[in-house]
């Protein structure tokens, strides 16, 4: 049954930095056990927990922004193709299609499930970017084809046995298929990790799950974000900037409107999609826009899915900042 009592604010506090605590040591498994230098050196990557209903609610210290942004979205995407009750203990999930991920082909989503008890009470996901992903990538790119292989979502794992279908056809399409494997295989260790030690702290602590928990920490999140907005006068802010283009000027347009606890950041007016590989993909424009909201308003509030319920983010379909496929993303 669902942990359905109400946690101190100490209780939510200690158990929210031991989660934290332990996305860090899954990502530093993760960076040990990788092949590449971009995950090894660079740090390329973001490792995060998400609850049973996808809801990002601890994420690893050294996470880049945009991964932590577009994970969940990302993971909404996976479950309409494979329904969270169709999982297994032990199934992962992969994709890198620009379009539900970062917007960057080169960026490998992965998450797998993890049970208690026969029951499905959270996801481990991570982010990371692949050395190579195939194709010819270049600024000459007239379309996302060009750019490389898209993964469609699939499962690289069957219930801890590797899909060899999958792992065929990325063997075929890369030019070092043995660094990118060694890669997506280092995190399978991390998930492993990440999973043991999550029901050994969940043992530990008497909770059933972890929906009543993470509640918590999504509600009181969200009541420190809507304290931050409401301090802000109501009414529109806009501003715009011109970058070089190619041909021409292109212009982001952006209008910040606060209303009460709420606030929208529209980005109507940007100029619209070109045939070059720098449009952003409406995930990685509302991951970055989301963070930079944060990070000036309420710095100090977790990193989650509360603190960002009262905000929205829009952008014209078919702009810069939201393009159609087979648009060329950067």
């Amino acid at each position: 049954m669902p942990d359905s009592r109400k946690f101190s604010a100490l209780q939510v506090g200690v158990l929210w930095r031991r989660l934290n605590a332990l996305m860090d040591e899954t990502a530093q498994t993760f960076v040990r056990t990788s092949f590449s230098s971009v995950v090894r050196d660079n740090w390329d990557l973001a490792v995060s927990l998400m609850d049973s209903h996808g809801r990002m609610f601890a994420q690893s210290s050294r996470s880049v922004p945009s991964f932590i942004g577009t994970m969940p979205r990302t993971l909404a995407e996976m479950l309409k193709r494979y329904p969270a009750e169709s999982l297994r203990p032990g199934d992962v999930l992969i994709s890198n299609d620009g379009y539900i991920g970062t917007g960057h082909l080169n960026d490998i989503t992965m998450v797998r499930p993890i049970h208690r008890k026969g029951r499905l009470i959270a996801f481990v996901g991570s982010v990371f970017h692949s050395v190579d992903i195939g194709g010819a990538p270049s600024i000459d790119a007239r379309d996302s084809y060009a750019e490389g292989l898209t993964i469609p979502v699939s499962l690289i794992v069957r219930a801890g046995v590797e899909n060899a279908d999958v792992i065929a056809f990325l063997e075929e399409n890369l030019r070092s298929p043995e660094e990118t494997l060694g890669d997506i295989r280092a995190q399978f260790a991390a998930y492993g990790l990440c999973i043991g030690r999550l029901l050994k702290m969940l043992d530990g602590e008497g909770i059933d799950d972890l929906d009543g928990f993470v509640g918590e920490i999504l509600d009181r999140s969200e009541a420190s974000m809507k304290r931050a907005i409401a301090a802000i006068p109501d009414g529109s802010y806009g501003d715009s900037l011109l970058v070089d283009g190619f041909e021409e000027p292109l212009r982001i347009q952006c209008e910040v409107r606060v209303k009460g606890e709420a606030l929208t950041v529209d980005f109507a007016g940007t100029s619209p999609q070109i045939d070059k590989p720098i449009n952003s993909v409406l995930n990685f424009t509302t991951a970055y826009s989301a963070y930079a909201i944060k990070c000036a308003l309420d710095p100090a509030v977790p990193n989650n899915d509360g603190c960002f319920r009262p905000v929205t983010i829009t952008a014209p379909e078919g702009s810069l900042l939201n393009p159609r496929r087979p648009a060329p993303i950067w």
